[in-house]
């Protein structure tokens, strides 16, 4: 992008443009094969487990707990709380601060499974997530997630605690 804006001759400006384009549909795909995989914490585990796991593994110290009787979901949901755990706290790795905790939470109610990942650290403006010229890989890879999904995904922030939450309707079989 950097490189368009330059003044070029129009050979180069073309081939620029052909470059930019390339990279962002091998981006674009990468990102759509990524997301298909399925973790391997969820290997012959619980969602529960799996997301234990990525808080023992974490830099950041965080805690973990659940909430209800856990309730089996469909795989697509699973590897999503989990991307979407290992996402949150790769960010608050990055952004929160120095010495900061986290605590992620997975509740489940009988019509909808909700994580939240929330941390003490130095927090941010939320409305420069609105931003078009602002990009927040982390956030938004997790908002499209959960948007695919049919889930709902909120952020809140201030200094001393952020948290981010992510809920998913829970459809139960009539049997």
């Amino acid at each position: 992008r950097a490189a368009e804006a330059e003044v070029l001759p129009p050979v180069a400006a073309e081939r620029v443009a052909l470059a930019r384009t390339t990279a962002a549909s091998g981006l674009a795909e990468a990102r759509r094969m990524v997301t298909q995989l399925s973790p391997a914490d969820l290997e012959d585990a619980t969602v529960a487990s799996a997301l234990a796991r990525v808080c023992e593994r974490s830099v950041v110290a965080a805690r973990f707990g659940v909430d209800g009787p856990e309730v089996g979901l469909p795989m697509p949901v699973e590897a999503a709380l989990v991307r979407i755990t290992q996402g949150a706290l790769s960010n608050v790795e990055r952004h929160a601060g120095p010495d900061v905790r986290a605590a992620v939470s997975l509740g489940f109610a009988p019509d909808r499974v909700r994580l939240d990942v929330v941390d003490d650290g130095a927090g941010f403006d939320v409305a420069a997530l609105r931003d078009p010229g602002r990009h927040s890989f982390g956030l938004n890879a997790i908002g499209q997630r959960v948007a695919e999904l049919g889930g709902t995904f909120t952020v809140e922030s201030e200094p001393g605690h952020t948290a981010v939450s992510v809920s998913f309707p829970i459809h139960q079989e009539v049997p």
